[in-house]
């Protein structure tokens, strides 16, 4: 079965707790079979002073959906996330380990929900899943990841087109998701090497 979980610090060393978050899942939950750029993003649902690292990692395990959730609890604690967001309140954290997808099985019991409720609606969510899981339908909404990410969040300053395909600019960091702002970017295209410049209005 294949995995996809959506990784989030803004504590500490980030990028080392994503990289240790990976090497848990990778021991304890299944192969990992890709695994995205890492993001940097603005808090979301509550303002903080700590911005985000954000990643998205594909597994293939031969756990259960429930077992897959029970190892991801029990990573977070390991690394020193003591509560879970409860209610819509939000925190700094450490880690966040949260299961999107287990293949296209559709869940919905008190303790997990699959694909992850609010998957579609968080561009921290779907940007770095669209890098590796384009293709990938959502079992629900009928439309693949891709398809969701930019019916989404076009021109949200981290994507662009170029060519017809989708390049990840993961340097990129918004200070509020609320505000309005003009980026300009110089950035190297994976196609011809060349440095290209564009400018992203929301």
């Amino acid at each position: 079965m294949y995995v996809y979980f959506s990784l989030g610090t803004n504590l500490g060393n980030k990028e080392q707790n994503l990289r240790l978050a990976v090497q848990y899942i990778e021991k304890r939950i299944g192969k990992v079979i890709s695994l995205s750029a890492f993001y940097a993003t603005a808090p979301w649902g509550f303002s903080s002073d700590n911005a985000f690292l954000n990643a998205a990692v594909c597994i293939e395990t031969m756990l259960s959906p429930l077992e897959v959730l029970s190892e991801s609890q029990s990573i977070e604690r390991e690394m020193g996330r003591i509560h879970k967001s409860v209610n819509g309140v939000y925190s700094d954290r450490v880690i966040d380990v949260d299961l999107l997808l287990y293949d296209d099985l559709i869940l919905d019991t008190p303790t997990l929900k699959l694909p992850h409720p609010l998957m579609q609606e968080r561009a921290f969510v779907m940007e770095p899943l669209a890098e590796i899981a384009p293709d990938v339908m959502h079992p629900v909404l009928g439309k693949n990841i891709q398809e969701l990410y930019l019916g989404t969040f076009t021109k949200s300053g981290i994507y662009t087109r170029l060519l017809g395909n989708i390049y990840p600019m993961p340097w990129i960091y918004i200070s509020s998701a609320s505000d309005l702002y003009i980026q300009h970017i110089g950035y190297t295209s994976p196609i011809n090497g060349v440095n290209i410049s564009f400018v992203f209005d929301k």
